[in-house]
């Protein structure tokens, strides 16, 4: 596992594995972009996309105000790891230069933490974890409410950290923050969402349930390109479902994407060992993996790193959810609008100077279009400005690091060795990349078959569908595919034969939205959400059962709303009626929170009741609350003496801590 401390080569969320279709994509382009030329390439002031300021031409039209590199990273932080609460200082081992990537100057020096470390920090997360799952659920939801105000507040210091360690532009740091903010709070409303079930039984006389519970240690490994949200999003789901954190960021923002995350839970009041920040090296990276007392990893990075981390996390039967890399491709249908289709080509390919997972590495373009299409996209390539964005408004910012500017010139290198064409660009200044358009690509050459992380648009010609599909399918990796056609029944055919976890339609390749799952198949991960709610990424169900002579008394509520027709109600408390329906919603129904009610024949519910019955216990000290919506033999009986329809057998309940 030499590889698990370089920084991870992409930008992942939740795997999901149906077609994701966004066919208004056309209209969002029109909400979010201004063209006052034809060769105007971004967006201005929308929150749906990186960079939603200026253009890629120009940057940020507004005055640059750089800010003293020295005052963003604050003496707490440098050479310290975040351990129980408190920064502790690593004197006596030397610590890791954080540069400054469009300048190489020195950001700070980060602490590098070492097996001792891990270990004390995974001992905090054990023991602050059962104390904080056992926290009611508006606990849990209010300290993710703070931390997102306090990131609110201290956002213009972010997005200048996030520029400095990472060489993006401001709208893309900007864009960052946002969204960081908005997993907070949808991390909030998931602490009071978190179902079950009452199962069925062949003994009259039990009673079963199944409930989700926290998984416990949460080992996070996190990398460069989109450091505070990659971070933001498995740490605030895993918190809000009674979960502890471990996170070891990537040692090329560890602070942006690791110890100022750490100093807004501190603010905001978590309690020590909560969330745990240690950066590391090869050996502290390989001792997480394995540690006996971690209970889940979370990867998101190269799909090489992420499979040795599977292997050792299998050969423990470790729960791990890795996001992985990808080799995307926008597909431009013969009947598509070519300035369109140029404008999120262009967007797709060189945002962030194309490092992240959910770049569009390959250009499919139907015959008829493809000449127009290279001419146009070539003409928005030249007029990108590149420089430093902290200084000087520019389009794109340097390359995360040598390393990762070398490969990508080398996978350019070998394909023009091969024989493809550089029809604009690949000029390497340093780190900084122009924007690179390159024609006469073949199935066997580097940029057709490996992921690039550059901002490179090899593009290909196809002559029908069937030939699109095929060469949308000729890779190992399943994240995202984009289809661009005017007619959207057309482009959902297409959809779904494409491989892939994410299909977009007329619309970007790089789109991404807390309410939504996101990851690929094959190559591009494993674990994850996998299209399920989202309680399934930091929990787990187990059943238990008990014999209703063991029970004690149940007092039954119901919230009573005609679904339709009149009918006489059923006689049950109404004490904690107008609660119910305030928490739950008219249109909550007893399927569960947010699911519509379903009128298929298996699935209608009779129409005497409208939410759920609750069933609770007398109170004790840690007692549980436990709702459902069919109920014993009593709430049957007492049901039909009142009229009522049949009540479905099992259903679910919710814990309300």
């Amino acid at each position: 596992m030499s590889d698990l401390i370089v920084s991870a080569v992409s930008d992942h969320k939740w795997a999901y594995t149906s077609v994701k279709a966004s066919v208004t994509a056309v209209s969002c382009w029109q909400r979010f972009t201004k063209m006052p030329s034809p060769v105007h390439v971004g967006v201005d002031r929308g929150r749906s996309f990186p960079a939603c300021r200026g253009s890629l031409e120009g940057g940020d039209r507004k005055e640059q105000r750089r800010m003293d590199g020295s005052t963003l990273v604050k003496d707490s932080w440098r050479g310290s790891v975040f351990v129980d609460g408190d920064y502790r200082p690593l004197a006596q081992r030397s610590g890791l230069d954080v540069l400054e990537k469009a300048t190489g100057d020195v950001l700070g020096v980060a602490g590098l933490g070492g097996v001792a470390e891990l270990e004390e920090a995974l001992r905090g997360a054990r023991i602050a974890q059962p104390d904080w799952a056992a926290q009611p659920y508006t606990r849990r939801a209010e300290l993710l409410r703070a931390v997102a105000a306090l990131l609110q507040e201290s956002a213009q210091s972010f997005t200048e950290l996030i520029m400095r360690e990472t060489g993006s532009i401001r709208g893309k740091a900007e864009f960052e923050v946002q969204l960081a903010t908005e997993e907070l709070l949808t991390a909030a409303s998931l602490a009071s969402s978190v179902t079950g079930e009452i199962l069925p039984s062949s003994d009259p006389h039990r009673f079963s349930v199944c409930e989700r519970i926290p998984v416990g240690v949460v080992a996070l490994i996190t990398p460069w390109n989109f450091p505070l949200i990659l971070a933001t999003r498995v740490i605030a789901p895993a918190v809000a479902l009674g979960n502890s954190v471990v996170l070891k960021p990537s040692p090329e923002t560890p602070f942006s994407g690791g110890l100022a995350i750490a100093d807004l839970f501190a603010k905001a009041g978590a309690p020590a060992g909560l969330l745990q920040v240690v950066l590391g090296d090869q050996e502290f990276s390989e001792a997480l993996v394995a540690h006996r007392d971690v209970d889940m990893v979370h990867f998101t990075g190269s799909t090489a790193v992420g499979a040795k981390i599977a292997e050792v996390a299998g050969s423990q039967l470790k729960r791990v959810s890795l996001e992985l890399g990808g080799n995307n491709s926008l597909t431009v249908l013969d009947d598509a609008d070519l300035d369109t289709a140029v404008m999120i080509g262009a967007w797709s390919t060189f945002h962030f100077q194309g490092q992240t997972c959910i770049t569009a590495g390959r250009h499919l373009v139907h015959r008829d279009l493809f000449d127009g299409y290279v001419d146009r996209l070539a003409e928005r390539a030249r007029a990108i400005a590149v420089g430093d964005p902290s200084r000087e408004p520019v389009g794109l910012g340097p390359m995360i690091n040598q390393r990762q500017a070398d490969r990508a010139a080398r996978i350019l290198h070998d394909s023009v060795a091969m024989g493809a064409t550089v029809v604009e660009g690949g000029v390497i200044d340093g780190l900084f990349f122009r924007p690179t358009i390159v024609t006469g690509i073949t199935t066997d050459m580097p940029l057709w078959k490996e992921e690039i992380f550059a901002p490179i648009a090899p593009i290909m010609s196809f002559t029908d569908d069937d030939e699109a599909i095929e060469l949308i399918n000729d890779t190992d990796y399943g994240l995202v595919n984009s289809v661009l056609t005017s007619d959207e029944e057309r482009g959902q055919r297409l959809a779904r034969r494409i491989r892939s976890g994410m299909v977009h339609i007329n619309d970007a390749t790089c789109i991404d939205e807390p309410s939504a799952p996101f990851g690929g198949l094959g190559r591009s991960g494993l674990g994850g959400a996998s299209g399920e709610p989202p309680t399934s990424r930091s929990s787990r169900s187990v059943v238990g059962s008990r014999r209703n002579a063991a029970r004690s008394p149940i007092r039954i509520e119901a919230n009573r709303r005609s679904l339709g027709r009149s009918v006489a109600p059923c006689p049950l408390s109404t004490r904690r009626q107008s609660n119910w329906k305030k928490v739950k919603g008219v249109r909550n129904n007893v399927w569960g929170p947010g699911r519509p009610h379903r009128r298929g024949k298996r699935h209608i519910h009779p129409p005497a009741l409208h939410g759920s019955l609750s069933f609770r216990r007398p109170s004790s000290a840690g007692a549980r609350a436990v709702r459902h919506q069919s109920g014993s033999a009593e709430l049957r009986a007492r049901h039909r003496r009142a009229g009522g329809g049949p009540i479905r057998p099992g259903g679910r309940h919710r814990d309300d801590q």
